[in-house]
């Protein structure tokens, strides 16, 4: 029940006879803010209320709670350390006056306004991005306190202008950090996301805005300090350009724009003038790979400033990448906390600091993360079955375009490399012509009764589902439309929430078409000796053929089933979503076809081997 906006009913309440709540000044998915009037200190405060689940009861609301209260006096712990995180007051739970359990935080009252509205109000007046030298003095001490948190095993995940608050200290302004360890304290409880999942929510980590590569998809690694190191560094560059640093409509579109090497958010890319020096320290900051960036805040920012003429100066892009990459780094380690309140360090002081690294990302194999389920190769007797039929039948074997997988195989750093409005490289595989068994001699529910199927002319299929990243490109060319859902679990790889036409189309624009169902049961037969990748527990692909539930048991040659008014599209193989039992290749699924839904993706083939 909410009462006026008020979802806890905390307005005109007093908290533990010491804390007046007066008024709502805003509200989130996950959180609500109140202005608040602390009476011993006589003075306002900022009361901010979480939102969780009415289902979380029992041990999973006190270990919630407990972990609340940890990530509260962290925030305590980081804001005595320097005035440039907003400063943590108190933390605790209560039962709000409607009886919502609130764990909340209170918080010094600021006054002033977020970065992202002053940039958004410097666009509305044509004024542009700032000086960058002026760009610097404004985010240096949200930079120095994020290089603190990071030198205290602490790092943000969601640094963003919204999270960046422009207000005065002892009359000085100043940029504090807002919203440290929310976000984790959400995310990282398992019983909060399940109860929010059961009710079709979930909670957004991070701002696709400015998201580093290991927040779209794990193949880059974990997240930490070098995390914020990337998202400071577009922060920077938006309030220096003016313009957004990475740009896209969606979330599809920004991850492309996040891990595309051949266009980084650069000053330069975003029409600041600069130096050699400045564009090297920023362009480490956006390397795609997380090892290659620095390893926190403070060994960006120093760069920074001695890059622009600040303590050494460094003369080109040599000698200030061979100086920031002189700095030590180690295991992620807490340090002595520093004197002072983030003041600016030279280059030996933060040479001496202890510093953490990302752990090496393992040289990475043909296992991309596919809609969340990881990779299941076929192998087995169905493999063997068809390699041995086609040698009786004096038809040659299925071959691959690419079997052996080379040492740098495409990932989206590579893919990515091509122009954005131009269909992306991918690998294919070759296969036929030959004869196999298409179906099951004991067919399950939803299978195809066994029948001989001839394949008479030689085809192409793509080795991978169609991602994310690919689906963004033909959205750039004009091409496609965007999915009718929200644009998948970016954990992942494979594009879905897309209907037939939508594939169908993609498939047009990449010079390819759908694969009739023939093939692509030809094709999963085969995976395992092809590592074609997805074609049991990805998503459930689209291919050309309008459904029918039994095609009988006659032999045929290139089957297809034709399309009419009111038919249904065919789904093959099985989906994250899928139950266990549904995920083998044999499954198939009846669905119309302009219908989009979770977990229905596909991939192209093409005539011709």
């Amino acid at each position: 029940m909410s009462a006026g906006g008020d979802p806890f009913g905390w307005v005109g309440a007093t908290l533990e006879g010491k804390l007046r709540i007066d008024v709502v000044v805003g509200e989130g998915g996950f959180g609500v803010v109140y202005r608040g009037h602390h009476v011993g200190f006589d003075a306002p405060v900022a009361f901010k209320c979480l939102k969780v689940p009415a289902e979380l009861r029992g041990e999973e609301r006190e270990r919630f709670r407990e972990a609340f209260m940890a990530e509260g006096r962290l925030l305590h712990k980081l804001s005595r350390a320097t005035s440039g995180i907003v400063q943590a007051l108190d933390v605790g739970v209560a039962e709000s006056p409607l009886g919502v359990w609130t764990p909340y935080l209170v918080l010094e009252w600021l006054d002033g306004t977020t970065l992202e509205e002053d940039i958004g109000t410097r666009r509305a007046r044509g004024l542009g991005g700032r000086p960058l030298s002026e760009a610097l003095d404004l985010l240096e001490p949200a930079a120095r306190a994020l290089g603190l948190a990071h030198r205290m095993g602490v790092a943000h995940r969601d640094v963003k202008p919204a999270n960046l608050f422009l207000s005065r200290v002892a009359g000085q302004p100043t940029l504090k950090v807002l919203d440290f360890g929310i976000a984790k304290v959400l995310t990282e409880n398992e019983s909060v996301t399940r109860a929010l999942a059961s009710t079709g929510a979930s909670i957004q980590a991070f701002t696709p805005k400015y998201g580093a590569p290991e927040q779209f998809t794990r193949r880059y690694g974990a997240t930490g300090p070098w995390t914020d190191v990337f998202a400071l560094a577009l922060v920077l560059v938006e309030v220096a350009s003016g313009r957004e640093s990475l740009e896209g409509d969606d979330t599809g579109q920004l991850f492309v724009s996040s891990v595309d090497e051949s266009s980084r958010p650069t000053l330069r890319a975003r029409g600041v003038a600069v130096g050699d020096a400045v564009e090297a320290v920023v362009r480490r900051a956006l390397s795609i790979e997380p090892r290659q960036r620095f390893p926190d805040a403070d060994a960006f920012w120093t760069a920074l400033r001695e890059a622009m003429g600040t303590g050494q100066t460094l003369t080109d892009a040599a000698t200030v990448l061979a100086a920031t990459e002189a700095l030590p780094s180690g295991a992620w380690v807490g340090a002595t906390q520093p004197s002072g309140s983030g003041a600016s360090t030279t280059a030996a002081q933060v040479a001496s600091i202890p510093r953490f690294s990302p752990k090496p990302t393992p040289a990475r194999s043909w296992t991309p993360l596919v809609a969340g389920a990881g990779l299941l190769l076929l192998a087995g007797a169905g493999v063997f079955g068809w390699m041995l039929l086609a040698r009786e039948k004096g038809n040659p074997a299925p071959t691959s375009a690419a079997l052996a997988p080379s040492a740098s195989p495409p990932n989206a750093s590579s893919v990515a490399a091509v122009d954005p409005a131009v269909p992306p490289p991918s690998r294919v595989v070759s296969i036929g012509p030959g004869t196999f068994e298409m179906g099951s001699a004991r067919p399950n529910a939803g299978e195809l009764r066994a029948r001989e199927v001839t394949i008479s002319r030689p085809f192409r299929i793509d080795a991978r589902e169609v991602s994310v990243g690919d689906y963004a490109r033909c959205r750039t060319a004009k091409a496609c439309t965007p999915p009718g859902c929200a644009a998948s679990d970016l954990q992942a790889a494979a594009m879905t929430c897309v209907n037939r036409e939508q594939s169908e189309a993609y498939c047009r624009w990449a010079g390819k078409r759908l694969p009739t169902e023939a093939e692509w049961e030809l094709a999963a037969r085969s995976a395992a000796k092809l590592a074609i990748e997805g074609v049991s527990g990805g998503a459930a692909e689209w291919v050309a053929d309008a459904y029918e539930a039994d095609l009988g048991t006659r032999a045929a040659t290139d089957p297809v089933v034709r399309w009419s008014a009111g038919m249904k599209g065919v789904l093959r193989g099985g989906s994250p979503e899928s139950r266990s039992t549904e995920t083998s290749f044999m499954k198939r699924f009846a669905l119309v076809a302009g219908a989009e839904r979770a977990g229905t993706g596909f991939r192209c083939a093409a005539d011709g081997g």
